[in-house]
Parts: C-alpha cells; sequence; structure tokens
C-alpha cells in the first residue's frame, strides 16, 4: 500500500510540473538564442533573465532546462513563502500564481498584497479582479491577462450565475 500511495503521489506531483511547464512556456514562450524581454532585458529559453551573468554566443537545450529548473524553483518558494498554504490551492490558482511571480520575481510580486491576500481567502473572483489592477496587466500580452484573468475568476464558479 505505501508503494502505491508514494507512486501515486510522483505521479501527481510529476503530472503538477508538466502543468506548470507547459503554462509558463505559453506564455514566456522558448528561444534557444538570446532575445530581449518586454522589460528590455537580456533572455534566454523560458524567459531566463542574463543580465547578472556572462552571456554566451550558444545556448543548449541542456543550458535552457537548467536554467528554467533554476527558476521555476526559485518562483515556487517565492509562492510558498508569500502565500500560506500556496499548495493547497485548485490548481488554476497555483498556475496564474506561478506564472506572475515568473514574470514578476519575489520583488516586484510582494507588491501585489490584496492578489495575495485575495488567494489566501480563496477569493478568486476578487483574485482576478486584482490582477486587472495591477501594472502586471498593462506589461504582458492581452491574450495572457485575459487568460489568467479567467481562469481565476472561473475557479468555483457556479454555472447558473451569470459570469459578470
Amino acid at each position: 500500500m505505501l508503494k502505491y500511495a508514494t507512486l501515486l503521489l510522483l505521479t501527481i506531483t510529476i503530472a503538477h510540473a508538466d502543468a506548470v511547464r507547459d503554462y509558463i512556456v505559453q506564455w514566456e514562450g522558448y528561444k534557444s538564442e538570446v532575445y530581449i524581454c518586454p522589460s528590455g532585458k537580456p533572455a534566454v529559453g523560458v524567459g531566463h533573465n542574463l543580465s547578472f551573468e556572462t552571456q554566451k554566443s550558444k545556448y543548449t537545450a541542456a543550458d535552457i532546462e537548467r536554467y528554467y529548473l533554476t527558476d521555476i524553483t526559485r518562483t515556487q518558494r517565492i509562492a510558498d513563502k508569500l502565500i500560506p498554504d500556496f499548495a493547497t490551492l485548485p490548481q488554476d490558482a497555483q498556475l496564474v500564481t506561478l506564472s506572475v511571480i515568473f514574470t514578476v520575481g519575489e520583488a516586484g510580486f510582494s507588491k501585489f498584497k490584496k492578489y495575495r491576500k485575495a488567494i489566501a481567502s480563496n477569493d478568486y473572483k476578487q483574485a482576478a479582479k486584482e490582477l486587472r489592477n495591477s501594472l502586471w496587466w498593462k506589461q504582458v500580452s492581452p491574450q495572457r491577462a485575459k487568460e489568467h484573468f479567467m481562469r481565476l475568476y472561473l475557479i468555483n464558479h457556479d454555472p447558473k450565475d451569470p459570469l459578470f
């Protein structure tokens, strides 16, 4: 029984990690060459900021994977630090929150006080509205902003109720 429970937990963890990766890559993109991100900083791979390291002329898939794992691990730690019981939130709330943190980092996300309060209170409609009222909303693509909004807004939505 213990082996089965361990295997099940590992399967769930891998599935969650894959969902997070797919969601982050969907919005950050994946580029093997250095590019300038919307904040004006050099980046590579899945939005990895190269501002603080010596840039190489070529990056391998292994380089990009290592950067992503470092960045998403840092992102997860920030979420766990700034949102009580983060791991117990619905997956959509986790995905959106990780995506926002991945983009703005710890210093930026620490300013999302009303969003964090709404998420911690399981008030996902209010969290969606707080995203809409943030500077982040104006900095990302309209598609990304709207998709994140709707993903949060529809958590626990009763289909009998009007959307807005």
